[in-house]
């Protein structure tokens, strides 16, 4: 016992640098997660339209990729515009994905990298959001933002300068990461819409633990989505994923073990889910709504619960939560009205764990539209 606290102290000391070396500006020390009172409902979630004008079938095949090569694409990708043009064999990669899609194993498959606009496309944006995430900071402050961030206003709401009035074509939403009531590490979820169709990516990182990375994609049209594709990544290795044949009214899904139920209209996996909602402005389904988290399948109705102030520590932002389940095992997505709708705060629980997302910034197309303030020091108030 008398060596056993210098070993506490100099593990302590370990963990306290550690979490300065790689925190950053936006990393805090971890705490416990605030509930928020829910009050009952008053604030209107608008449904908010995609612009139609981009909803046009893909020009350009995808090419498929495993995780590795999707990770050096977007690290060598660069913002400044290029001419893309699909070469021969990225024609054949795509041919080859249509051929093979129905005998490849599910789990095996890795996501389909979707072009991206030229003036800004998504490979730099999540390249950028994925290096912020690796070194658990947020991009530097010195960065200037050719869009004025949101500030708290005379009755102590934050809204965006300029108010927005339909759905982003691509956002980035940057967040702590909890594990029951304490923070354990970031994460971050970037949209992307082009041509008809979505690309949705989430990456959650703890200090000691393994990427986890989840990616959906499907088609975004009429104000709706349609996922046809979900999987997850722990590191490098796939896991759980569905997959929404919609022309056979097919789920198939599974992580160790592969099944398949009947697929339901307006079907969603749990990432796209919280979207979806964002687009429906929170509207509830007639019925249960088919969701997937590519381990079980479950049908939940869904149904605005009432609202709440995000706390900022310099004002809140007003929140709608619109529940998935009850009690132990419940999906919630916290959507912001004057921020499109988008999921501030996301909780994921079951009989044994509750994870949580709470965000910290929100970027709609490459701009930081508002981030939150720094922690102030005792000696400050």
């Amino acid at each position: 016992m008398k060596h056993a606290r210098p070993l506490l102290i100099a593990v302590a000391l370990s963990l306290a640098v550690h979490l300065a070396v790689f925190g950053g500006g936006h990393w805090r020390w971890p705490d416990a997660a605030q509930d928020m009172a829910v009050k009952p409902l008053t604030a209107q979630l608008r449904k908010l339209e995609l612009d139609a004008q981009h909803e046009v079938p893909p020009a350009r095949p995808t090419v498929r990729l495993t995780p590795r090569q999707a990770d050096a694409a977007l690290a060598a990708a660069r913002p400044a515009p290029r001419k893309a043009e699909a070469s021969a064999p990225q024609a054949e990669a795509s041919a080859a994905r249509a051929d093979t899609r129905a005998t490849s194993p599910p789990g095996d498959e890795a996501p389909p990298f979707a072009p991206a606009p030229p003036a800004q496309t998504a490979a730099s944006s999540i390249a950028r959001a994925a290096e912020a995430l690796d070194a658990l900071a947020s991009a530097p402050a010195a960065v200037a933002a050719p869009v004025a961030e949101a500030t708290a206003q005379d009755d102590g709401r934050i809204r965006p300068a300029t108010p927005i009035t339909a759905f982003p074509d691509q956002a980035t939403l940057h967040y702590h990461a909890y594990y029951g009531n304490i923070q354990v590490g970031s994460g971050l979820i970037h949209w992307q819409r082009q041509g008809g169709r979505y690309h949705l990516e989430a990456r959650v990182k703890g200090l000691f633990s393994p990427l986890l990375r989840y990616v959906s994609e499907g088609r975004a049209a009429g104000g709706k989505l349609a996922p046809e594709r979900y999987q997850a990544w722990r590191d490098e290795a796939p896991r759980e994923y569905a997959r929404f044949d919609r022309e056979d009214k097919r789920l198939d899904f599974g992580d160790k073990q592969e099944a398949s139920v009947p697929l339901e209209p307006g079907a969603q996996d749990v990432l796209s889910l919280g979207f979806a909602l964002a687009l429906a402005g929170g509207e509830p389904a007639a019925g249960d709504t088919q969701i997937t988290t590519g381990k079980k399948v479950y049908g939940f109705r869904l149904r605005p619960s009432g609202e709440a102030d995000y706390d900022t520590g310099d004002g809140a932002i007003r929140v709608v939560l619109v529940r998935a389940g009850e009690g132990a095992n419940r999906n919630e997505y916290w959507l912001a009205p004057d921020f499109a709708n988008l999921p501030v705060r996301i909780v994921r629980a079951d009989e044994k764990k509750t994870l949580e997302l709470r965000a910290y910034r929100i970027d709609i197309a490459g701009s930081p539209v508002w981030t939150l303030p720094p922690r102030k020091n005792s000696h400050e108030n």
